[in-house]
């Protein structure tokens, strides 16, 4: 006598076989309706995730820090020039405060005989 289709479907596949007898064709129909909704919201984080990364601002935020760093160090130079400047015009006055006190001093004439 030839086995019944379930009987085949027990001895090779118990796991399907149980599957089958518990859960009738509604329920079945919705649990691969959850998973399907489930694998297309899993794919649509994915997309937005890959969306996320093409719009990073780590890579124009990096650019800036660099141009800012660059902006600083000019600035610090610039204040280091402004700074010796400062002391020549410094020393640039009080050379010309001796010669102005140098001029108002009277030299005292001499007779020519």
């Amino acid at each position: 006598m030839t086995e019944s289709a379930t009987v085949v479907l027990k001895r090779l596949s118990p796991g399907w076989a149980w599957v089958r007898e518990n859960f009738k064709l509604p329920a079945l129909l919705t649990i691969l309706g959850c998973a399907g909704a489930a694998g297309i919201w899993i794919w649509s984080q994915h997309t937005d995730l890959q969306d996320l990364k093409k719009h990073d601002p780590a890579p124009a935020l990096e650019k800036i820090d660099a141009k800012l760093s660059e902006v600083l160090e000019t600035q610090a130079a610039m204040k280091q020039q402004l700074s010796d400047f400062g002391g020549r015009i410094a020393a640039q006055e009080a050379e010309w405060r001796s010669v102005h006190q140098a001029a108002a001093i009277r030299v005292p004439s001499q007779r020519r005989r």
